[in-house]
């Protein structure tokens, strides 16, 4: 048995390979034959018109325009797929009704009636969306010129209803075509407690969860809920400063941890795109753009984030006190999509108390999620002996442990539970199954059989064994597991019997108090005053643990400034060995394409690079364009002189550390 699944798996392999290899020469061989010179030369000439035409504002992009299209009129047909976004068809392609044979629309729930140009050039169309996501937005759209403009224009057509303001390309495919809806329920992106809010509340427990993460990937806990007593929403704008406080403090936490240092990093806001906005300014000038790269740290409202996801997401619910119910269709989008962009752990901050909330709330039914996760009682073990179901079970783990392997029992994947899981380095992992002949008859060999394929599409590689053969001859089965594991490169290391955090509860509760409670009150008045505050943790509890903003390894309660300093610290001293340009005696000065290293002088501990240049600005290549107010209060300043920038978000001072000129400089120009 264990040969002929090991051929099989072989045989899969060798498959998966050939389908792939197939495809490309396929692609190739067509691509090839369709290439004459004619089109060729087309396709060079609408790429270059492409080029020209950049954000289509210049005087002369009319008429590149019209070069792409008459260059795309000769070399459409040499490529079998085109990938380009809707308002780029009409553009691009010639206007002719059935130019292909099929149209995929991606992301349908976000397109609108300006996809129709699109599908009146195709033969036949495959819509791929979610309506449980966000949808396109009638705000702002004069209820009399939706009924004027759909009496004059939709009251012909059968299903003009859905395209109008607020319907999506989804809304009509699905009336259409509901006969042929095929509804895709496996998930990749998100860990089973974070997902199972979406599963439950909006998909009916349909989606399957496959996603296990590696031993490099998993962060326990992986839902963290925390309470910022005296958080307060500002009026006019949603935004709320000590959430939002305690939120950059959890990010610069997280750059302090080196096994973190390259964990993606997302922060949603539940209540407009204002509170998203802020908490990015105050990274900005806290942290500096180094850190928000190297995290790649992304700020936003829902929609921002339809089709994202991060390592780890915080979502700010920006609503204080007794909220207005969040409810009806629109809110579940923004909940659905911001609940489940978070690969490994997602935070919840929250300024009010679960007994505010009505039952209808989404806000209530997210809390009751961060109480339970999976909607059912965890079992509550001191061992992880303790989870092995059979005494065949408990001899195997037995023979693995003394050996010095690190032995998982019960983990879940995909719905399923597999028997246990060994981990080795880099990630290596092995499942193993121990087949009762109880429990594993003949009529359960095709069950097991489907169920371990299904965990093998992820990845997954399986050692089985029959307790009549264990029985029989344990020596041999042994022995035969050692192999397996020595040929997925699994050695044994350090192990012991303690149960890890996963085991011991999923989320983790925590609370941001203020010191002075009167001094919060009258923050409302005026943010400015708001005070210090002391992260502690709650009463203790099953799935509860101290929680400290500054080190989760601390285990103790810390105080958490959640206020910008109102004196300038110590301002750091002169770099020692200051280059002289030139060997002139002169400081180097600020000149386009230099690279600057500066430091804001109220945070001097974060240092700051950029380089200036003409043109656009890049933020992930660490690049701004001399138009910007920071450029122009660097170009021209020498090393050492402290300068002032009018940031959208004030005035703020910066002291220039180093100026490194590039060699280049006039030929880049």
């Amino acid at each position: 048995m264990r040969r002929l699944a090991h051929d099989r798996a072989l045989a899969e392999d060798d498959l998966q390979r050939a389908y792939l290899r197939v495809v490309e020469l396929r692609t190739w061989r067509e691509l090839k034959r369709n290439m004459t010179p004619k089109i060729g030369a087309a396709l060079n000439a609408y790429l270059a018109a492409i080029t020209r035409i950049g954000r289509g504002t210049g005087i002369r992009a009319k008429r590149f325009r019209q070069d792409a299209q008459k260059a795309m009129s000769n070399a459409y047909a040499a490529t079998p797929c085109w990938i380009m976004a809707h308002w780029r068809v009409s553009e691009s392609l010639p206007a002719e009704l059935g130019l292909f044979d099929l149209l995929i629309i991606d992301e349908a729930s976000q397109s609108d009636a300006w996809a129709l140009p699109a599908i009146a050039r195709a033969k036949k169309i495959l819509v791929v969306g979610d309506d449980k996501q966000v949808s396109p937005s009638d705000v702002g759209v004069k209820e009399t010129d939706i009924l004027s403009l759909t009496k004059r224009f939709l009251s012909g057509l059968p299903y003009g209803q859905n395209l109008l303001p607020g319907t999506s390309i989804y809304d009509l495919g699905s009336t259409m075509f509901a006969a042929d809806v095929i509804r895709l329920r496996e998930h990749f992106r998100c860990v089973t407690p974070i997902i199972q809010f979406s599963n439950r509340e909006f998909y009916d427990h349909e989606i399957k969860p496959l996603r296990v993460p590696k031993p490099s990937e998993r962060l326990d806990p992986p839902l963290i809920d925390v309470y910022v007593k005296g958080g307060y929403c500002q009026e006019r704008k949603n935004i709320n400063k000590p959430e939002a406080a305690a939120i950059v403090e959890e990010i610069k936490q997280i750059s302090r941890d080196t096994q973190m240092a390259y964990r993606t990093i997302g922060v949603v806001s539940l209540l407009g795109p204002d509170q998203a906005k802020h908490i990015q300014e105050r990274l900005v000038n806290e942290l500096g753009e180094d850190v928000i790269l190297r995290h790649k740290i992304r700020c936003g409202d829902a929609m921002h984030f339809q089709g994202k996801e991060a390592d780890i997401v915080m979502i700010s619910m920006v609503a204080a006190g007794k909220p207005k119910a969040s409810s009806g269709r629109m809110f579940e989008q923004r909940y659905n999509v911001g609940c489940s962009r978070a690969r490994d752990r997602m935070y919840v901050f929250r300024s009010f108390a679960r007994d505010e909330l009505s039952d209808r709330d989404l806000r209530a039914r997210l809390m009751d999620h961060m109480e339970n996760p999976l909607g059912m009682a965890e079992p509550v073990v001191r061992e992880l002996r303790d989870l092995c179901e059979s005494e065949f079970e408990r001899e195997v783990y037995d023979e693995l442990l003394k050996r010095g392997f690190r032995v998982q029992p019960q983990v879940r994947a995909s719905g399923y539970r597999i028997d246990m899981v060994v981990e080795g380095a880099d990630d290596r992992r092995l499942a193993i199954e121990c087949d009762g002949d109880q429990y594993h008859g003949v009529d359960k060999w095709m069950e097991d059989l489907a169920r371990q394929r299904v965990l093998e599409r992820m990845g997954w590689r399986f050692w089985r064994c029959w307790a009549s053969s264990w029985i029989a001859s344990r020596e041999e089965c042994v022995k035969d597991l050692l192999d397996a594991l020595a040929s997925r490169g699994i050695k044994p290391g350090l192990s012991d019997d303690k149960v890890p955090e996963s085991r011991t509860g999923l989320v983790e509760h925590c609370v941001i108090e203020p010191q002075r409670p009167d001094d919060v009150i009258g923050a409302r008045e005026t943010a400015a005053q708001a005070e210090p505050t002391i992260l502690k943790a709650e009463a203790p509890g099953p799935t509860t643990r101290e929680f400290s903003a500054f080190s989760r390894k601390e285990g103790r309660a810390m105080e958490l400034d959640l206020t910008p300093p109102r004196e300038s610290p110590e301002i750091p001293p002169e770099p020692p060995g200051k280059e002289i340009d030139g060997g002139t005696g002169v400081p180097r000065t600020v000149d386009l394409h230099d690279l600057v290293n500066y430091v804001n002088i109220e945070h001097p501990e974060n240092l700051l690079s950029v380089r200036i240049v003409q043109g656009h600005s890049d933020p992930n290549a660490g690049v701004i364009s001399d138009q910007t107010p920071l450029a122009e209060a660097l170009l021209g300043a020498e090393e050492g002189e402290t300068v002032e920038a009018h940031l959208p978000m004030g005035t703020t001072k910066f002291r220039i550390l180093g100026v490194r000129h590039t060699a280049t400089r006039s030929a880049t120009a």
